[in-house]
């Protein structure tokens, strides 16, 4: 009697080539995630390349880096360098001499660049970081008025306003202005790269005081612009707004001071609130000499600190 030759696999071999695929899986799929991270990292560095570009041809239009805000708008850097980050059209829609972003409710000005602020703009957003939540309007009915911050898409890099602590070469506290306190936005730095605001009249910026010289330290020795894009405070970086400022201090938006190490994240006081990324173990950088590099957590705050002052008078830090 022939035997009937069955094809196809037994249960137990089955089995094996499940188990088989399963740890191939779990061998590549790691790979294959740090392989796109580290892609998105690279995109992330490009990003900050060309905002250091940009800043830099701001400076040589101007003879000065552009401020975090201006006084009379409250507009940002990122939204006075569009013109050198070919949005031109874009920079176009906004009126700067149209007053303060706060205005009285049924104002007919209310939302007069709608058209414009849930714009998003790739370069100033890192893809490791997927917190880009939209504003809704915040109505504050005790002083009546409706804050014109619907549909603000956050931006993930801030400008270095200057260190805050201790120089470590003189023992002397680093130049701020403002208050320190938990009751307060904080400090706001004065001895960086980056000043905090300054004025506009007819359209046209004025009484600016940063040029590439004040960076005494060495450009390549400076940080101008660096991530800010952990999770938690989307609200808090809309990248159109530049600084606000009543009984508590100044606030400023899209730009912060070098305090605390870098992923520390939390602050009361929101200037002093930590550089930080969605990449592992540190953030990335642009330079004076527009470098970007990333900087470890691990990173000893006397270095973080001289990197963040322009002017501090310390030796060329070891970074990397």
């Amino acid at each position: 009697m022939r035997t009937k030759t069955r094809n196809g696999f037994t249960l137990v071999e089955l089995l094996v080539v499940i188990a088989i695929i399963g740890i191939l899986v779990g061998l590549l799929l790691p790979a294959v995630q740090a392989a796109r991270e580290a892609a998105r990292r690279m995109q992330c560095s490009n990003n900050l390349k060309q905002l250091g570009l940009a800043l830099h041809n701001y400076e040589s239009a101007f003879k000065a880096f552009p401020p975090a805000g201006i006084d009379t708008n409250q507009m940002s850097w990122a939204v006075m360098i569009l013109p050198f980050i070919e949005q031109n059209n874009l920079f176009a829609k906004f009126d700067f001499r149209a007053g303060n972003w706060q205005r009285p409710n049924g104002d007919p000005t209310f939302n007069r660049t709608a058209t414009v602020k849930g714009v998003v703009i790739p370069s100033y957003q890192c893809p490791s970081a997927t917190d880009d939540t939209l504003f809704s309007v915040f109505n504050t009915t005790a002083s009546n008025l409706l804050i014109n911050e619907s549909d603000i898409r956050t931006g993930h890099y801030h400008t270095v306003l200057g260190s805050f602590g201790t120089n470590s070469v003189n023992g002397q506290p680093y130049d701020y202005l403002g208050t320190v306190g938990t009751t307060g936005f904080g400090p706001v730095c004065t001895n960086g790269a980056f000043g905090a605001h300054r004025t506009v009249s007819n359209g046209r910026f004025v009484a600016l005081k940063n040029p590439i010289a004040n960076m005494t330290d060495g450009t390549s020795n400076t940080f101008m612009t660096g991530e800010f894009s952990w999770k938690g405070y989307s609200f808090w970086r809309p990248w159109t707004r530049g600084f606000y400022a009543d009984s508590r201090g100044t606030l400023v938006y899209l730009s912060k001071n070098v305090t605390y190490p870098i992923n520390s994240k939390f602050s009361l006081e929101w200037n002093d609130a930590s550089f930080g990324s969605m990449h592992v173990g540190g953030a990335q950088f642009v330079f004076g000499d527009g470098s970007v590099h990333f900087i470890s957590d691990n990173i000893s705050m006397d270095t973080y600190r001289a990197l963040g002052s322009a002017r501090g008078g310390e030796a060329a830090p070891s970074y990397e």
